[in-house]
């Protein structure tokens, strides 16, 4: 088989540049993808930008952790598509949340671009593993920690993501971690996330996850009315 592409996907992460310096110290000839807007339309960019049918799709907040290695055994069956676990940097939750993925390029172009997660709507054979590979380092601003927490915990509490330990993980994402950078804004956009999901849970409602100025418009409300004081004096208190 052909060696798969790896693609660096970025946006506004200010730790991209140092992520892709790593990951490039495990792939020297990796691509970098940067300033698409929308997810859908930076899924379909990679698979515009990958010179192979199967490529790795990194995302810019990965750091990749010692002992991964991209390279893909003799004979191996791939499946279309492929995705290892994160470590969670604020709360230590070991989930596809942020993972590397490996992908088929028919995969993403059969993704639909009206879904609430991007990722269930591919077509094609599937793989999960729990071997981490990547952790997951999406806390370098308050806004940054926010909306990913804000984001999982809709989608958590809205069903769109079901899984067995789907109760366990809400409640790590909504209590642990205030000890870490940005800890306490994460907590903060997982309880709103899961009240959010909660109340909205139709896919016109949950959908709004996926447009980045209006969870900019939510984020800077809870800043307007100064949300982030509950969480600090929960965290104080304990």
């Amino acid at each position: 088989m052909q060696t798969p592409d790896i693609i660096f996907v970025s946006f506004d992460e200010p730790n991209a540049d140092e992520h892709f310096e790593r990951l490039k110290s495990f792939a020297p000839s990796a691509k970098r993808l940067h300033g698409v807007r929308g997810i859908y339309a930076a899924y379909q960019a990679v698979a515009d930008l990958a010179a192979t049918p199967y490529f790795y799709m990194v995302d810019a907040d990965s750091w990749i952790l010692d002992g991964f290695s991209f390279a893909i055994p003799e004979g191996a069956s791939i499946a279309d598509i492929q995705m290892w676990s994160a470590r969670n940097a604020v709360n230590g939750l070991r989930w596809f949340n942020g993972g590397l993925k490996l992908l088929s390029r028919s995969a993403v172009r059969s993704m639909k671009p009206d879904v609430v997660d991007f990722f269930s709507s591919m077509e094609g054979s599937r793989v999960l593993t729990t071997d981490i590979a990547t952790e997951t380092r999406f806390n370098a601003t308050p806004f940054l920690a926010w909306r990913a927490a804000f984001r999982e915990c809709t989608k958590l509490t809205g069903r769109v993501v079901r899984f067995s330990d789907a109760a366990e993980h809400l409640k790590v994402w909504q209590t642990q971690g205030a000890d870490k950078l940005n800890g306490a804004w994460c907590m903060l956009g997982a309880r709103m996330g899961a009240n959010y999901g909660l109340k909205n849970p139709t896919r016109q409602g949950l959908v709004r996850v996926n447009d980045m100025e209006w969870l900019k418009s939510v984020f800077d409300e809870a800043l307007r009315i100064n949300a982030i004081a509950v969480i600090e004096a929960e965290i104080a208190r304990n």
